[in-house]
Order: structure tokens, then C-alpha cells, then sequence
């Protein structure tokens, strides 16, 4: 499940990165206490305030245990209007069971009903193979576009369609009467 992450979940966010996390997510610096309770406080604000950019805690449902992140940036300055990007991390002791493929379609399911956003976006390090099988386990499909940082750093765009197309409806058959 998701929801926003409180206050109380700063050591187990702390415990849960590892240095993938920090590698991928993080620009290789890893998290202080203040730090995390700094993001998750701003994170509420944001939550309440309605902002553009939604962070979630990934819980276990049985358990209410803390097991990644997910955040839904429908400002992102490498997309359009109508575009989100969507960023995730799950723990170490959690991978290879799915749950990022389930987060991201979760949100994805909470940013079509909620949002006016049409399509979500995924910029994947071209050499992060874990978040590459997640893109298309959570149905996304490559956009064609490379972003290419000043680094050497070489992000696959990925998209999915938040809103499945509507069927149309078959009008009545001519000259027929119920």
C-alpha cells in the first residue's frame, strides 16, 4: 500500500538505503537523520498544500512496514503538461518480490483518478537493469528519448497512459426497435 510518510519513519528509511539507493536516487550522497526528517516534513506540507510533487511511503498492508519509496513529480522540468514523473526506491531486503512494479501502478491508478495528468513518465539510468525490468513489468514502454546529463549520465524516458482509452459506445442498429 501507499501513503505519506510521517515523522516516526525516519530510522526505517534510514535502516532501508543502501547504496543503490543512494548510487540511483540520492546522486551519491547518502541521507543524515536531519536530512530524511527535513524531507518528510516538507513532504507533508507539500501533501497539504496540494503540490505538485506527492511522496509515499511503500508499506507492506499485513505489516504497515516502511519497504521503499515512491514520489509522483507532476512538475518535472524534463516533461509536458499532462506528464508526471514518477521516482522510486524499495529496500534491499524487499527486491526481486514485485512490490515496485505494484507501487508504481498504484500511483499510477491514484494519479489518473486524482490528477489531470495523462501519462506517466519513468528516466531510468541506462545501466540501472533493476529499474529497466520494473519499467515493463509496471507496463510502461520506451518514449524514444534519451536525456543525457553533463555527467555522461544517459536516462531511457519511459511512458504509460494513466487513463485507459474510454470504448466507444456501438449506437443502436438502424430500424430495430427494443
Amino acid at each position: 500500500m501507499l501513503r505519506p510518510r510521517q515523522l516516526d519513519d525516519v530510522a526505517a528509511q534510514l535502516a532501508g538505503e543502501d547504496e543503490e539507493i543512494v548510487r540511483w536516487l540520492l546522486e551519491g550522497r547518502a541521507s543524515t537523520p536531519h536530512g530524511v526528517e527535513t524531507h518528510i516534513a516538507k513532504s507533508l506540507r507539500r501533501w497539504q498544500s496540494g503540490a505538485a510533487r506527492r511522496d509515499l511511503g511503500i508499506r507492506l498492508a499485513a505489516t504497515d512496514r516502511l519497504v521503499g519509496n515512491i514520489e509522483a513529480n507532476l512538475a518535472d522540468d524534463d516533461f509536458g503538461a499532462g506528464e508526471v514523473n514518477i521516482s522510486y526506491a524499495i529496500f534491499p531486503t524487499y527486491r526481486g518480490q514485485g512490490l515496485a512494479s505494484r507501487a508504481v501502478g498504484l500511483l499510477c491508478a491514484y494519479l489518473g483518478r486524482e490528477t489531470d495528468a495523462v501519462r506517466a513518465m519513468l528516466k531510468i539510468d541506462e545501466r540501472n537493469l533493476a529499474s529497466l525490468r520494473v519499467a515493463a513489468a509496471a507496463g510502461f514502454e520506451p518514449a524514444g528519448r534519451v536525456l543525457e546529463r553533463g555527467d555522461g549520465e544517459r536516462l531511457v524516458v519511459f511512458r504509460r497512459a494513466l487513463h485507459p482509452p474510454r470504448p466507444h459506445a456501438t449506437p443502436p442498429a438502424a430500424g430495430r426497435s427494443s
